[in-house]
């Protein structure tokens, strides 16, 4: 039984009339530069940078809402609007640990998608 995936490539895939190999392209460009961005706002909660965890949040709200990943929205969104203001830290941190466990395991199956396609 195949688990659900907290992505979709319908939106790209539309967006590149189609193209699968563009599509997979831009995942392969999602998978390497993710795990950057979680790094960074992992090291920012540490030293209570919370204006660059929203920063960061910003940019990987564009990410998500691409690749269709809605389970992430309102964890993003708070991340973003709240750290900027540095305010409801602690509701922060549990925004950006949950952020984290989902995203790697979307990049758990796209890795796992793309593997599969070669």
């Amino acid at each position: 039984m195949e688990s659900t995936k907290n992505y979709s490539r319908e939106k790209l895939s539309q967006m590149m009339d189609g193209n699968q190999n563009e599509v997979n392209e831009l995942m392969t460009i999602f998978i390497k530069m993710a795990p950057i961005m979680l790094e960074d706002m992992l090291n920012h909660m540490k030293n209570d940078n919370w204006p660059e965890c929203g920063n960061i949040a910003h940019k990987l709200k564009s990410s998500t809402s691409l690749w269709d990943i809605h389970i992430l929205d309102e964890d993003i969104l708070f991340v973003e609007e709240h750290g900027l203001k540095s305010e409801h830290t602690n509701e922060i941190s549990e925004k950006i640990n949950r952020i984290n466990q989902i995203l790697k395991t979307v990049i758990e199956q796209m890795t796992e998608e793309i593997a599969s396609a070669q």
